[in-house]
């Protein structure tokens, strides 16, 4: 377990991760999972994320991401914009990044939804590796700060080192400093309808309890709708 002594974004947090796991085995795959999503068809995201593992034996050098079917086009979410297949590069059930897209308007979100555009769920999978190449070369000064984790001679050093470096990191964010500037080393997987929801806004949180026929008593009390946050049923 890494335990990060401030929150400073989710950059650091995943470099740390991931320098942690790379000075343990050099050859590891990861993954990371968004900790407030929810899906309603777990099986078949489970067979989405074991796939991706399996791709990246064949696509070292690639970060996958992986993404839902829309079902509306809704403007709360991030969208990816696929190219077209390469499959000599990407393998056939994997697709080249053209374009992220952050919260667009209702008439984007429209047309992303139109062109079979996917949701970006923010699971991604890949060699730990072909992170740490890609924030090397998006923030190489960023990288320089934990470096020197590969090289302490006793890993339980490792914390108080980093206590040191996060008291001068400024706040940084993954998707924003990484992934929208690093196109060329991303695929995109598709999930498929996976029931996939965000669970970050207390709205779509309660409209999930209540599509699953979850009771919570905070919301069957009454309580959200003092708090002005009442889902409609039909």
């Amino acid at each position: 377990m890494v335990v990060q002594p401030s929150n400073r974004g989710t950059l650091p947090a995943i470099l740390w991760t991931l320098l942690h796991v790379i000075q343990r085995d050099p050859h590891a795959s990861v993954a990371f999972f968004p900790s407030d999503h929810s899906y309603s068809n777990e099986e078949k995201f489970v067979e989405g994320v074991e796939s991706a593992f399996d791709l990246t034996e064949i696509n070292s050098r690639s970060v996958i991401l992986l993404g839902a079917t829309p079902t509306q086009p809704e403007v709360e979410y991030g969208w990816i914009e696929p190219g077209a297949a390469v499959a000599s590069r990407f393998g056939q059930h994997l697709m080249p990044v053209k374009r992220f897209w952050e919260k667009p308007s209702y008439q984007d979100a429209e047309g992303l939804w139109a062109q079979g555009c996917l949701w970006n769920t923010f699971v991604m999978v890949g060699l730990a590796s072909a992170f740490v190449e890609m924030i090397q070369r998006a923030v190489p000064n960023m990288y320089r700060s934990f470096e020197p984790i590969l090289t302490l001679p006793n890993p339980e050093m490792e914390a108080e080192m980093m206590q040191s470096v996060y008291e001068k990191l400024p706040i940084a964010d993954f998707s924003r400093e990484v992934l929208s500037v690093s196109a060329e080393m991303l695929a995109v997987a598709r999930l498929g309808d996976v029931g996939w929801s965000d669970l970050g806004d207390p709205r779509r949180l309660i409209a999930t309890l209540t599509k699953r026929g979850i009771e919570n008593p905070w919301v069957t009390s009454g309580s959200s709708n003092r708090c002005g946050l009442a889902v409609a049923t039909s």
